[in-house]
């Protein structure tokens, strides 16, 4: 999380048991979202992007 911070994403931590999600954003504009999934992807970092 603190590397993606450091990135300027907008990063948070949301816990449940043992499981834990890191979350970036939100992001309203689809393009950017894409844009912020692929610049993921390619730090091997597994995403996916979804809506609320």
């Amino acid at each position: 999380m603190d590397k993606l911070r450091k990135q300027g994403l907008a990063a948070t931590l949301s816990t449940k048991g043992s499981l834990f999600r890191v979350k970036i954003g939100p992001e309203l504009d689809k393009k950017k979202a894409a844009d912020i999934k692929a610049k993921l992807d390619k730090q091997n970092i597994s995403s996916l992007v979804t809506s609320e």
